[in-house]
């Protein structure tokens, strides 16, 4: 992400850059962006890795638009690095989902819809 991009509080993951879809974030994406408190995951993405928030002291707010948790995988320390209070909102109607699915289980005490 460029500077300008570092410096910004809130945005939203493009379905597609360049007539390309954007399917994953590499664990860099984010790092460093001390500004940045909402970020929005279009369903697109199939892929968030381990780290992708860390050094993000100002994230309050993760929206994932992804209604199935079997279609976006997570790593383990996704927001590692972001604060206790930050929270992972879910769509409507998908929260057992994740809560079921293992490898989101464990951020369940981040959830919100």
């Amino acid at each position: 992400m460029n500077t300008a991009g570092r410096a910004r509080r809130s945005l939203t993951v493009p379905a597609e850059i360049n007539g390309r879809a954007v399917t994953r974030l590499c664990a860099e994406t984010f790092r460093g962006c001390t500004a940045l408190e909402e970020v929005t995951i279009q369903s697109a993405v199939t892929a968030l890795p381990d780290g992708l928030f860390a050094d993000c002291p100002a994230l309050r707010t993760v929206i994932l638009t992804q209604p199935d948790p079997a279609r976006l995988q997570v790593g383990q320390d996704l927001l590692a690095g972001a604060p206790a209070a930050c929270r992972i909102q879910l769509p409507d109607g998908s929260y057992t989902a994740y809560c079921l699915q293992y490898s989101w289980s464990a951020y369940a005490d981040r959830f919100c819809t």
